[in-house]
């Protein structure tokens, strides 16, 4: 098995496209769970229950997968703005935002280096952590 970043589920019944919504507007934009409701549920579905629940798996694992991020950055790019000791990083307290951060240089890095992932853009972040996670060779999975 590859090395799927934790948070992401395997067997999923919404789109990626529709968690990245959620967890985007939730840990980025600050919407609260009635705001989320409003703006991404249409009838009920996906339900507060399965928002939170994704939102919850997410904040568990984002620390443990920003170390990751910033691992692979350190060894492939240590030039990284996000690496700087003074830089942009330091603004982030929670996990949560830092890695969906992160993710955009590391995906910065991988555009220059894997044709897959060229035209991936701002919204295909977990999309492209889990494409990135399954090309980890010897890559154990942080479960």
């Amino acid at each position: 098995m590859g090395a799927v970043p934790s948070f992401l589920l395997f067997y999923r019944h919404y789109l990626l496209s529709v968690i990245q919504f959620v967890l985007v507007w939730r840990f980025e934009a600050g919407y609260s769970w009635s705001a989320l409701d409003e703006a991404v549920s249409e009838d009920g579905i996906p339900s507060r229950r399965t928002k939170q629940r994704w939102c919850g798996r997410f904040v568990a694992y984002a620390l443990k997968w920003l170390g990751v991020v910033e691992q692979t950055l350190s060894e492939q790019d240590s030039r990284a703005a996000w690496l700087d000791a003074q830089g942009e990083a330091l603004s982030f307290s929670q996990a949560p935002q830092a890695l969906l951060r992160a993710s955009l240089y590391l995906l910065g890095w991988a555009k220059g280096r894997w044709r897959e992932v060229a035209d991936f853009v701002l919204n295909d972040r977990l999309r492209f952590l889990w494409y990135w996670g399954n090309r980890q060779a010897g890559f154990t999975r942080l479960a």
